[in-house]
């Protein structure tokens, strides 16, 4: 397979991925596989924290940028921004 050309330019291949645990995926944006991939990786040790945005709480309408070392501070930033 050929690399098509569109109004894009030009693709590789296209891919979809989405959280298998049907909470994630329904309460995160775009199907949560950022926040299931995030959460496996401090579940298996391999990471120590993540960089993630949340909505500010004093500002709702701008995101802030956190460091996260639990499960909850990772499922507390899922969401659109």
């Amino acid at each position: 397979r050929g690399k098509k050309r569109s109004l894009l330019g030009e693709t590789g291949g296209c891919y979809l991925a989405f959280a298998k645990d049907r909470q994630v995926r329904y309460a995160a944006s775009s199907g949560g596989s950022v926040t299931a991939l995030l959460l496996f990786l401090l579940e298996k040790r391999l990471i120590d924290g993540a960089l993630v945005t949340q909505m500010d709480e004093e500002n709702p309408l701008k995101a802030k940028v956190k460091l996260a070392f639990t499960p909850k501070e990772i499922i507390q930033a899922m969401g659109s921004k």
